[in-house]
């Protein structure tokens, strides 16, 4: 650690630890922190992921669809020369981060049966 060089203020606290120093302490805070921070990430965007999945699903079920996707153009002039880009839908991953939301611990999941 002391080949950086740029160490400021811990550089005297690096100089005085022993050679070898136990992690797991420091990788279970880490774990605790980054558990933290994904609910609260999955908190703040519980609604919109909610919102896709329903709407995704009415319009899979209303136009009968086996591999939707999203086409890209920038106009009409360009779609029709065939200048578009597809993207498939990826209906697993969006339903792996609605599970995720769905498992929240301060989120309650209710969705409206067609």
């Amino acid at each position: 650690m002391l080949k950086f060089k740029s160490w400021k203020y811990v550089k005297k606290d690096i100089e005085q630890m022993e050679n070898n120093i136990e992690i797991m302490p420091l990788i279970n805070k880490m774990n605790i922190s980054l558990t933290i921070l994904l609910l609260d990430y999955l908190y703040y965007i519980s609604e919109n992921v909610i919102k896709v999945y329903e709407e995704a699903g009415k319009f899979v079920t209303k136009y009968n669809l086996n591999n939707p996707c999203i086409v890209k153009y920038s106009s009409i002039e360009e779609y029709r020369k065939g200048n578009i880009e597809i993207s498939p839908i990826d209906f697993r991953a969006l339903e792996s981060v609605f599970n995720e939301v769905r498992n929240h611990p301060h989120i309650n999941v209710e969705l409206n049966k067609p």
